[in-house]
């Protein structure tokens, strides 16, 4: 069978993307429950309707947020770490934020079909 010079090269091109590809990590569906929970109160606690939640906390979900790569989730909880703080955090705050987060800047470690909802999507 005769194959197009083109061709052969764009599907060569694939096969080495595919192979180079990163698989999906797979997260236990009960960190993620407890992601979504810790979401749900601090956006609870952003509107009011909640007891306030800690910059510890706040610090916490976005480290796990960005584990999981879900980057909307853990800027959401960067914005209200900065807010709760009112724009002065610690350095040692500023330090586990940037190395969570840091990660995120390469696409593989991003989350291909986010799961977590909350204020920052439409339908959260």
């Amino acid at each position: 069978i005769f194959v197009q010079p083109h061709e052969a090269i764009a599907k060569k091109a694939a096969e080495e993307a595919a192979a180079s590809r990163e698989p999906e990590k797979e997260v236990d569906p009960a960190l993620y429950g407890e992601l979504q929970e810790g979401l749900d109160t601090a956006a609870a606690a952003a509107e009011g309707e909640a007891d306030p939640v800690g910059g510890d906390e706040l610090i916490e979900l976005l480290e796990g947020c960005a584990k999981v790569g879900e980057v909307a989730a853990a800027m959401y909880c960067a914005e209200r770490l900065e807010s709760v703080l009112d724009g002065g955090m610690p350095d040692d705050l500023v330090d586990r934020a940037f190395a969570a987060l840091k990660p995120l800047l390469r696409p593989s470690a991003v989350a291909s079909s986010p799961q977590l909802r909350g204020p920052w999507k439409e339908d959260g």
